[in-house]
């Protein structure tokens, strides 16, 4: 078993170090990811903020046989693909 899945498994257990030891290790790969995407500073924080808070609330939906990396970046992914549709909607 990968760091990452035993990572996550505490995070199914509610290890708030867990989440610390995640957030250390892949915060700046989703910044980055997001400051390519995303014209402003507060837009990156709040992608990066969203990416984690779901990480710790639906930690089981990040456990499906991708590697951790990948599932956090198609999660910020998805969140600015609805706040584009909501840019263009309203």
């Amino acid at each position: 078993m990968s760091i990452d899945e035993q990572l996550i498994r505490r995070l199914a257990d509610r290890d708030k170090q867990a989440l610390s030891e995640i957030y250390d290790r892949y915060h700046l790969l989703v910044w980055n990811f997001a400051r390519r995407n995303q014209a402003d500073q507060a837009s990156c924080e709040e992608l990066v903020h969203f990416v984690f808070h779901e990480l710790w609330a639906r930690p089981v939906e990040f456990e499906n046989g991708r590697k951790l990396a990948i599932a956090l970046i198609e999660c910020c992914k998805s969140k600015m693909a609805v706040q584009q549709k909501m840019k263009k909607c309203c």
